[in-house]
């Protein structure tokens, strides 16, 4: 199998998307994944474009052999961008798979969030379960599954934070239900916040809107949520591996507007 170059697909909308890879070898592959793309076919829509099928598909038209298959490692939502692993072999993905349930691997995410959590720093132990059943939604319950999500604040602004998050176990959004539940959800979250986008006029004090027959244009309209950074030791070579996936131009904007119109004022 060759290594891994960079390529680019539409999306439903047209929109352009590039997967890039940030860290291969013979036995692993991991790629920046943009928001908007699961990483498998729904269980309900098979033909639904997903990332394994589109890497399984570049690696074939690369190495213009018959076939190729990747393992899913570990998986992230949809609309949430950033680093997700895959295992070339069968055994690496055995391999692999018990880090993860040993907790061996480290991951790390940035979120942006409403308001600012108390203390600063901390840990999240509450259960959580599937709500009603379904997987799309989770919930805080006595009668869930242990859940751990460790925060530490970033970056302070007047109404918002940004946060360094490390899930210690893996529920289904196990960090968007753990930061709504301390009162500090993501700032753009359909689900958990009720929001599915944000525009300057939700940051900047006194901000006009320069056509008011047009919508503002949003800042960023996907779930305010990066798996930024992972961190393990390699099975095969015992090699400490560190991988960082880029902020993304959305997220980016957004920070880059908080830090100009939210910014918490000098007192001096």
């Amino acid at each position: 199998m060759k290594t891994l170059k960079s390529f680019n697909v539409r999306n439903s909308a047209a929109q352009k998307l590039t997967i890039s890879p940030l860290f291969e070898d013979q036995f692993l592959v991991a790629v920046n994944k943009p928001s908007g793309i699961p990483v498998i076919a729904d269980r309900w829509n098979l033909s639904q474009m997903n990332l394994k099928d589109l890497i399984e598909k570049q690696f074939i038209k690369q190495s213009q052999l018959p076939e190729s298959k990747i393992w899913v490692i570990h998986r992230i939502d949809s609309e949430t961008s950033g680093i997700v692993l895959f295992a070339k072999t069968s055994e690496a993905h055995k391999e692999m798979n018990r880090l993860f349930m040993e907790r061996k691997i480290k991951k790390g995410y940035l979120a942006i969030v409403k308001g600012c959590p108390d203390p600063e720093s901390g840990e999240i132990n509450l259960p959580l379960i599937a709500h009603d059943g379904q997987s799309h939604y989770t919930r805080v319950s006595k009668h869930g599954k242990p859940a751990s999500t460790r925060y530490q604040l970033k970056e302070k602004f007047r109404h918002f934070s940004l946060l360094e998050v490390q899930p210690v176990t893996g529920r289904t959004h196990q960090i968007r239900a753990h930061l709504r539940a301390i009162g500090c959800p993501l700032v753009v979250d359909s689900i958990y916040s009720n929001t599915s986008s944000i525009d300057l006029s939700k940051i900047k004090s006194g901000y006009t809107q320069k056509d008011p027959f047009s919508p503002n244009p949003p800042l960023i309209q996907r779930i305010t949520l990066h798996a930024h950074q992972l961190e393990f030791k390699h099975p095969f070579t015992g090699k400490e591996v560190y991988i960082e996936a880029p902020l993304p131009k959305d997220f980016m904007a957004l920070l880059k507007a908080l830090r100009k119109w939210d910014k918490i004022p000098f007192e001096g």
